[in-house]
């Protein structure tokens, strides 16, 4: 897979003690734009159990130190038994 200058992929997971609560696939890519950070974190898949451990990992994909955007494909929830929301 080309990574157009981006990092390897990286996974993150949100955590209550030891039970794993949600996790996202991603990448981040640095990019500066006239001496000002404007990197992209690229989230290429991500999950969830609760809406808690939702918010606490998208808390965590937005907060990257030198990134401007997060992009995702879908901001839907991310379980798979989760229904689809308008």
């Amino acid at each position: 897979m080309e990574r157009g200058g981006a990092e390897e992929l990286r996974v993150v997971v949100v955590r209550d003690g030891e039970a794993p609560l949600a996790w996202a696939l991603l990448s981040r890519k640095e990019v500066w734009n006239i001496g000002t950070p404007d990197g992209v974190v690229q989230v290429r898949a991500w999950g969830s159990l609760e809406p808690r451990a939702t918010v606490r990992l998208m808390r965590v994909l937005t907060d990257f130190d030198l990134m401007a955007k997060t992009q995702a494909r879908s901001l839907r929830d991310g379980r798979r038994d989760a229904p689809a929301r308008e």
